[in-house]
């Protein structure tokens, strides 16, 4: 009894091990973490194509402006439109006659034709006809050449090019008015005004502004605080400079008296044709130059003797095509140096007058004074005293 006992608790007990073995060892693995997807973006919508330019009427102020200033310009060049929609009509009638059975059979046909131009249908101008009163343009808006409607405008510039044809008055009829077409005569409906002829238009106007700041020249050893003692330079001071030995202009500093701004304007107008578009370019350029009051120059020649005036040409830039002309009067020993230019005695404009520069002429501006050169001078006074007492004269005898 004991034994079977035993036998039942190492049964048991091996059980237990077993299950413990199996189970016990298996580890648990730790949850991975679980990565989250972004949503996909969706990729950027392509950008709008730009706007078709605005449809404008055709007329003989655009045309002459195509003629006089579009490179090799040729009417076929532009796609035209049509501004209101049309209808073209005829009647043909084909009259057969026959005797049947004795009695006589007339046969009236009538075929009747339509042809319909819509608004806003393109067509193509292939030659400029013209008279002492008028420009006409025939133009075709179908694929066979024969079928051209003519278009006229009055030599005004803002004339517009209208639907040539017939005017019927007959109330009657509900047609316009009749016109050839294709070598055939066709009555003509429309609703509202005379079509008139049409182009795609775009007026571009890009203003550029170029603004530049005299930089200055200054001689190599000259030093900033210079000006400080700077005084007007005058005849007198000029023709004093002149006597220095192994004299040049410039060895010397200049400078300018005040601000000063040059002002240039130019409208730069182009006109082209791109697929069938005519194109105006408004393209007005303006270039502003300032120089500085204090601005260091330096002379590029020697002084002008002109007449009764001399004239010093100072350049305050790098470039030595940028030159301001200063004159005084060779007769005046206190003439200062004053800023050459033709003065303008316009009421209604706030500029001082007209100057060159660098070969382009110029608006010029400035407030207070008439600009003038100065020159940095320094005066040293050397006051030495030759003294001595005369020792004398005898005569030999005494």
């Amino acid at each position: 009894m004991k034994c079977k006992h035993l036998l039942g608790i190492v049964f048991t007990l091996c059980i237990t091990l077993g299950l413990v073995m199996v189970f016990g060892c298996k580890t648990t693995k730790p949850d991975e973490p679980t990565v989250k997807e972004e949503p996909k973006r969706p990729p950027p919508p392509p950008p709008a194509p730009p706007p078709d330019p605005a449809l404008s009427p055709f007329t003989i102020g655009i045309l002459n402006r195509l003629r006089n200033e579009a490179e090799a310009f040729t009417i076929d060049q532009c796609q035209f439109f049509l501004s209101g929609g049309i209808t073209l009509e005829r009647n043909d009638e084909e009259k057969d006659q026959r005797a049947e059975n004795g009695t006589a059979v007339f046969i009236d046909n009538i075929s009747r034709k339509e042809i319909k131009i819509n608004e806003k249908t393109e067509g193509a101008a292939y030659r400029i006809l013209q008279n002492q009163s008028e420009i006409l343009l025939p133009l075709c808006f179908d694929q066979d050449d024969r079928y051209q409607l003519a278009f006229s405008a009055t030599r005004n510039e803002n004339s517009q090019f209208f639907l040539r044809f017939n005017q019927q008055s007959d109330p009657s009829s509900d047609a316009r008015g009749n016109l050839l077409y294709g070598g055939q005569r066709y009555r003509l409906k429309f609703s509202g005004g005379i079509p008139y002829l049409m182009i795609k238009l775009t007026e571009k106007k890009d203003p550029v502004r170029n603004q530049n700041e005299a930089s200055g020249r200054k001689i190599a050893y000259t030093s900033t605080a210079a000006f400080d003692s700077s005084v007007p330079i005058t005849t007198d001071i000029l023709n004093r400079m002149k006597k220095s030995e192994d004299f040049s202009i410039d060895q010397y500093q200049f400078y300018l008296s005040g601000d000063i701004t040059l002002e240039r304007f130019n409208n730069q107008k182009k006109v082209s044709v791109i697929d069938g578009a005519v194109v105006f370019e408004d393209n007005p350029t303006s270039w502003h130059i300032t120089v500085k009051d204090r601005t260091e120059g330096v002379a590029m020649d020697q002084a002008d003797e002109n007449g009764d005036e001399t004239n010093l040409h100072i350049c305050f830039d790098q470039d030595e095509k940028h030159q301001l002309v200063f004159s005084a009067s060779a007769r005046d020993p206190q003439s200062q140096f004053f800023l050459k230019f033709i003065p303008l005695n316009d009421p209604l404009d706030d500029a001082r007058g007209n100057i060159e520069y660098a070969g382009q002429d110029y608006r010029l501006r400035f407030s207070g004074g008439r600009p003038h050169l100065r020159i940095s001078l320094r005066k040293e006074v050397e006051d030495t005293t030759d003294q001595r007492t005369a020792p004398g004269r005898r005569i030999n005898n005494r």
